[in-house]
């Protein structure tokens, strides 16, 4: 119920299926709630008989603003009447909505809860008027970001160029246009209906036209001023044939150019319904001195303060209100550098706090902050925030969300609140409860909101279940998005072979399983006894997903972090670990039915099919080391296999004169014809070859002493480069043959006379092809394009190491050319034998023993990760079925730690953590790091390099 509803007790008007709702009201969002408003009255009654024995009852809409306060409304009842009068086309909306509430019984989430109202055959309203009361907020609304699930759930408005993991096509309007009538079913009159919308992108304004069209205020991310990411700012400029940095702080014009277009943009669509978001932030929901190498953390008060004045000017400019209502929100270093006094804001514009998306308690600035008469107040609140939060499942307490919008009312920041809703279906319970504060904080109490939300046999339930999501510390609880950051990092320490991949101490660990065990015995509990029998059909339509559904999924959750912990003493904890992650996805699958199919087909951000496919690879490699001892690549072991003598590099020239395009990279009988001379050798003693080639890219083997920023956020890795190989036969091997790439990169001065190793392993298991959750029709998360296999890795074996064997040294190419194109041979003259077994899987890869400038080669490749095809380790068009190509790049973490702009941070503490990520460790122990296909943004799982195996 909307707060501040009482109907007189008088004789009553009748609703039944007759009933007629009248609006002659011409604003487009007053008419569809009023078409909402003839469906729900469909969804009670059912269909009206052909002939009413009586007149039936009018539900007349009408707009009359000289006596009613903005977004106010009055619903007068009559005996033959109901008039809703509204002061404005929100008011309108709200007396409707308030009619499909208070008097049909229509949620106000019914969309997104599955929860239909009970069927009547009539329902009497008692005569009388009843005026709404002034909301407590001026403006309140949703935040939808990290909407992953929302973004391909339904077929999308179209394309979005995007330089970024997510969001690669635009939300469905038909999808958004539900957000929007839940928002303002909800009592809320803002919107922020996506995250990084382009506005110059016809298809992404749609979601604005949209959202204006249901009648609400629209607004930007926080890191969109002016309606401006760094996204939106490389495409404004690539259109324009133009490849553009956003550097503020050394080039405004360009960046002023963008913010000027945008803001016209967003005015001739939304009009006087626009809420400016000001403000300077960097890419991809960072501080501007990550983005921008011309800033300093120490300038960047200022140079904020400069952009926010400028914005203000180009609103005044653009927006023909009188006072156009304008944002900045203070987000991380915003709310530092608000603290440290850093920050100055125009008169006028309101100043949004926020809280810590993982503790959801505010930011120190709102506790510190003095408040100015010039300047109105809000708050951004996150009832989800995926990256250690509320997700894929409920989490945000509503007793929690009152505590702190109380602050913030005590505090008198009543001029915006919003929050961060991802997408909404999972985060209905914190939703409903913050919409309910917004529009009467006073009243709002924990006992009568569950009335309104559940049961009373599930409140006591509902609660315990949400104190089940054990404490981590100061406000932070164990909610579902910290568990998959947490296991995300588990994998990649047992990936590597890390001694303490759980990365907690022995304390810390059984306080963790002691939390874990407890809240899945008690999460037990609640599923077995979940009072079905005491519910309607109705009910359990909505709380058999909402509570039941979710429960299980935490347990499932919870077990698979314990058993992920529990790996490190006993790996046979994997396999328990795999079982949970199973029946987290089955249990799941039936919230994808129905309407909402292909619900879970956008989970890319959390993406628990990859992670499940991680986990079994592990379990693999568990089996593996049952049936036979494992080699592990410790560094000590490692130390005894390196030989320092046993290399040597020669240079057989290339193919003059040239193949085609078409000969080289398919690999033909022609160019193997061209190729035997070169090798020099009896073609029966080349028992494995893979003779295609590309004739561009820069797949590189680097060891360089210069450390080289790239604008995606990280130093330029050094990097190793191999292949796997299956033996034909039993052979022992004589050399290796290797080919220069074709690029101009192909062999760079400092590789001359530069020493190098060849190491060898031994492949274990099976391998199989992990699609990171990105099958055929979707976009790759990362890649040098947006197909399906980029993103693609080879999961479900292990490189067991067998030797390293340094001593050679590079020929000098330049010396004779540009290096490209150039036949490389690599003998083995060790006395030891290097003998393969048939059938077996096996492994080399080259590098440099060494760092040292320009040190730097290509290799010829051929990479299928362009093909369209499904994921097959054995694909059509593959040259080589026996293996795939190898890397290792820098201290074996990947992804690398990324801050993405022009230039590397200020920070010296995290340059240097960036250095040692890019280069390789200087002692055994880089050998010791595992090999991997699995590169960024680049992968290796299609690529095989152009090679030959001469046995002896």
């Amino acid at each position: 119920m909307i707060p501040g509803m009482v109907h007189a007790t008088a004789p009553a008007c009748r609703l039944d299926a007759a009933t007629v709702v009248e609006c002659s009201v011409d604003v487009p969002g007053v008419q569809l709630a009023a078409d909402d408003l003839r469906d729900d009255l469909l969804k009670v009654f059912g269909v009206a008989a052909e002939s009413p024995d009586t007149a039936p009852t009018r539900v007349v809409i009408s707009i009359d603003a000289t006596q009613l306060k903005p977004e106010s409304y009055r619903v007068s009842v009559s005996e033959t009447s109901i008039k809703v009068i509204g002061a404005d086309r929100l008011g309108a909306i709200y007396g409707m909505y308030h009619i499909c509430q208070d008097v049909l019984g229509v949620d106000p989430y019914w969309y997104f809860k599955d929860l239909l109202p009970e069927r009547r055959q009539s329902i009497h309203v008692p005569v009388g008027d009843t005026e709404s009361e002034d909301p407590m907020f001026r403006y309140r609304g949703w935040f939808v970001n990290d909407e992953d699930l929302l973004t391909e759930w339904k077929k999308p408005n179209g394309p979005r160029d995007i330089r970024y993991p997510f969001y690669h096509q635009v939300t469905s309007v038909e999808v958004i246009d539900r957000v929007c009538e839940a928002c303002l079913r909800g009592g809320g009159n803002l919107i922020i209906p996506a995250s990084f919308i382009y506005i110059l992108n016809d298809t992404e304004a749609d979601l604005i036209r949209r959202a204006v069209r249901r009648g609400l205020y629209v607004s930007q991310h926080h890191i969109e001023p002016l309606g401006v990411s760094h996204f939106g700012f490389e495409n404004y400029w690539k259109e324009r044939g133009k490849e553009e940095a956003f550097l503020y702080g050394s080039n405004p014009e360009k960046v002023r150019e963008v913010w000027r277009a945008s803001a016209r943009r967003w005015y001739e669509i939304a009009g006087d319904q626009v809420v400016w978001q000001l403000g300077l932030r960097g890419k991809g929901d960072t501080a501007i001195w990550n983005s921008d190498n011309s800033v300093n953390r120490e300038q960047g008060g200022k140079l904020i303060s400069q952009a926010i004045a400028e914005q203000w000017e180009m609103v005044k400019e653009i927006d023909q209100r009188e006072e156009p209502p304008a944002t900045t929100t203070l987000f991380l270093e915003g709310s530092e550098l608000m603290s440290e006094g850093s920050l100055e804001f125009p008169e006028g514009i309101m100043v949004v706090f926020s809280d810590h998306g993982e503790t959801q308690l505010m930011q120190d600035d709102f506790h510190h902050s003095k408040r100015y008469p010039q300047y109105g107040y809000g708050a951004y609140y996150h009832l989800a925030f995926w990256s250690s939060g509320p997700h894929l499942l409920q989490g945000s307490k509503p007793a929690k969300i009152h505590d702190v919008l109380t602050e913030v009312a005590i505090n008198g920041d009543l001029d915006y609140v919003i929050f961060n809703v991802s997408n909404v279906r999972e985060h209905v319970l914190g939703i409903q409860a913050s919409m309910e504060m917004t529009r009467n904080l006073d009243e709002w109490k924990i006992e009568t909101f569950w009335d309104r939300f559940a049961p009373s046999v599930l409140h006591d339930p509902y609660q315990e279940l949400h104190d089940c999501l054990f404490d981590l510390g100061p406000g932070r609880a164990m909610q579902d998005a910290a568990v998959f950051k947490s296991a995300k990092a588990m994998l990649a320490r047992y990936e590597r072979g890390d001694k303490n991949p759980v990365g907690m101490d022995s304390k810390q660990i059984a306080l963790r399983q002691r939390q874990l065990g407890d809240a899945i015995e008690r999460i037990g509990t609640l599923i077995d006894n979940y009072p079905a029998s005491e519910l309607t059909r109705r009910e359990r339509a909505f709380h058999d997903i909402h509570f039941l559904m979710q429960a299980r999924l935490w347990r499932e959750l919870y077990r698979y972090h314990a058993a992920m912990i529990q790996a490190q003493d006993d790996p046979i904890a994997f396999t328990e670990a795999a079982k949970a992650l199973e029946q987290f996805l089955s249990i799941r699958q039936q919230a994808a039915e129905g309407k909402w199919h292909n619900w879970y087909r956008g989970d890319k951000k959390v993406n628990v099919p990859s992670l499940l496919k991680r986990t079994k690879e592990l379990v693999q490699r568990r089996a593996s080391s049952i049936q036979r001892p494992a080699r592990e690549n410790s560094v000590l072991q490692i130390a005894r296999q390196v030989r320092d003598k046993g290399l040597q590099v020669t240079s057989l020239g290339k193919l003059a004169p040239g193949l085609s395009h078409h000969d080289e990279e398919s690999g033909t009988a022609r160019k193997w014809e061209r190729v035997q001379p070169v090798l020099g050798v009896l073609a029966e003693r080349v028992l494995v070859k893979q003779l295609g080639g590309s004739l561009g890219g820069n797949t590189s083997v680097r060891n360089r002493s210069e450390f080289v920023w790239k604008d995606s956020g990280y130093y330029r890795r050094a990097r190793d480069l191999g292949q796997v190989f299956t033996a034909p036969c039993n052979f022992t091997l004589d050399a290796i043959v290797l080919r220069t790439g074709n690029s101009d990169l192909a062999f760079l001065p400092g590789a001359a006379n530069a020493e190098v190793f060849v190491q060898f392993f031994k492949v274990v298991g099976t391998p199989v092809i992990d699609d990171n959750g990105t099958p055929p029709g979707t976009d790759a998360t990362h890649g040098f394009s947006k197909n399906h296999r980029c993103d693609d890795t080879v999961r479900g074996v292990m490189y067991e190491s067998l030797c390293i064997i340094k001593g050679g040294r590079l020929p000098d190419l330049t010396a004779t050319g540009d290096g490209k194109l150039t036949y490389l041979k690599w003998d083995f003259t060790h006395d030891e034998t290097l003998r393969f077994q048939k059938g077996k899987q096996y492994a080399f890869m080259i590098g440099f023993s060494s760092a040292g400038s320009e040190r730097n080669f290509t290799l010829s490749n051929r990479n299928l990760a362009a093909d369209p095809g499904p994921a097959l380790i054995k694909g059509a068009g593959d040259n080589y079925s026996g293996g795939w190509g190898l890397r290792r790049e820098g201290n074996g973490k990947n992804p690398p730690t990324m801050f993405p702009g022009e230039g590397p941070p200020e920070d010296a503490t995290t340059r240097k953590q960036l250095r040692a990520e890019s280069a390789f460790p200087t002692d055994e122990a880089r050998f010791a790091i595992p090999p991997t296909c699995e590169g960024y943004p680049d992968v290796d799982t299609y690529r095989d390099l152009e090679f030959f195996l001469i046995a002896k």
